[in-house]
């Protein structure tokens, strides 16, 4: 049996890092989903009698300290894959890496975001209720920065299994804010149907914009990828 090469050996690594990458990025999608979710659902005082009492800041709580572990992990990841150049500076300040810049700028302002909730979450006692809840109100931003991040970067995004995650956290997050227009005491009946329609609207035109971009043919080049990178990183 030959053995292998360093180059191959080489090869072996940098797509285990790369496969790595993509998992925790789509864990972080997942989970900065599930908050959303309960945050919008928390939001609301017509809860049915049902719902777990437990599925409050407690859970919330808890889906951000996983966030932080699996962002960590996706930053690591992110520097130490060799084919792409993004180092420890890009991951925190927007537009500075040459791979995709823009597509990477957007999981870079997700990421700054997380990081302003949690510290100003830790500093709470010392801040004004009011800072504190424009701060957290930020994070409603994380996700369609996250969720605009993965289609765009992500070399993969054309796989089944990718499609179908991406496509049942849109569905959640949809039908989430959908019912909370509806049961939106608050609102009249008129925006209440804008908001429902902007909503649809908008998923409609995120889902089209997939068609002619990352699912269409030299996404890669138009994207932002460096030569080199689209030669020889993972497809």
């Amino acid at each position: 049996m030959t053995p292998p090469t360093i180059t191959a050996l080489v090869a072996s690594e940098t797509q285990g890092i790369w496969f790595l990458n993509r998992a925790t990025g789509l864990v972080l999608l997942a989970l900065f989903t599930l908050s959303l979710v309960l945050g919008v659902l928390a939001s609301s005082r017509r809860l049915p009698s049902w719902w777990p009492i437990f599925l409050g800041n407690e859970l919330h709580r808890k889906i951000s300290v996983f966030s932080m572990i699996f962002l960590g992990m996706h930053i690591v990841t992110a520097v130490a894959d060799s084919f792409v150049d993004i180092d420890v500076v890009d991951v925190f300040v927007p537009f500075l890496t040459p791979y995709r810049p823009f597509w990477m700028a957007l999981g870079t302002l997700a990421t700054d975001l997380l990081i302003a909730v949690l510290v100003t979450t830790a500093l709470r006692s010392r801040m004004s209720e009011r800072a504190w809840r424009v701060v957290h109100a930020l994070s409603y931003l994380m996700w369609p920065l996250a969720l605009m991040h993965g289609l765009g970067i992500g070399t993969d995004t054309h796989s089944l299994a990718v499609l179908a995650l991406n496509a049942v956290c849109v569905g959640l997050v949809v039908a989430a804010v959908v019912w909370r227009f509806v049961t939106a005491d608050a609102l009249g009946v008129g925006p209440r149907v804008v908001g429902i329609a902007t909503t649809i609207a908008v998923t409609a035109g995120v889902a089209l914009w997939l068609t002619v971009g990352p699912l269409a043919s030299g996404w890669s080049e138009k994207a932002g990828t460096p030569s080199p990178a689209n030669a020889q990183g993972p497809k």
